[in-house]
């Protein structure tokens, strides 16, 4: 997202006041996006799935979203335990695609933060 921003305001598809604000943009949507998924239990009680079905993800888009995610679990605390996101099911992944979201849910990194299904 960020080298998508940075390339937008360089091409001059995506404009701010003071060009020099596209740093303080990335870091703030950053933040947004990470307590997004770190405190969505907290911010929506009750909540513990997210649903992503039914998109036709291809494996580009699965690599995307698993990077995100990434992004997601190294810099969010994830207070109220981990965060379940339904979506290898119902997208187009290849089944070597859905092998690498599963592996995802047995490394330390994902371990009480985000479970992949």
């Amino acid at each position: 997202m960020a080298e998508d921003l940075r390339s937008a305001v360089a091409s001059g598809a995506r404009a701010f006041t003071a060009n020099a604000d596209v740093a303080l943009v990335i870091e703030q949507y950053a933040r947004g996006f990470v307590k997004a998924f770190s405190n969505l239990q907290t911010q929506c009680p009750g909540l513990v799935n997210l649903f992503y079905s039914g998109f036709n993800w291809d494996d580009e888009q699965g690599r995307t979203m698993l990077e995100a995610l990434k992004y997601a679990v190294q810099h969010g605390e994830f207070p109220d335990g981990y965060l379940a996101i339904n979506f290898i099911k119902s997208n187009n992944f290849s089944e070597e695609m859905k092998a690498t979201f599963r592996r995802m849910n047995t490394t330390a990194e994902f371990e009480n933060k985000i479970h992949l299904r």
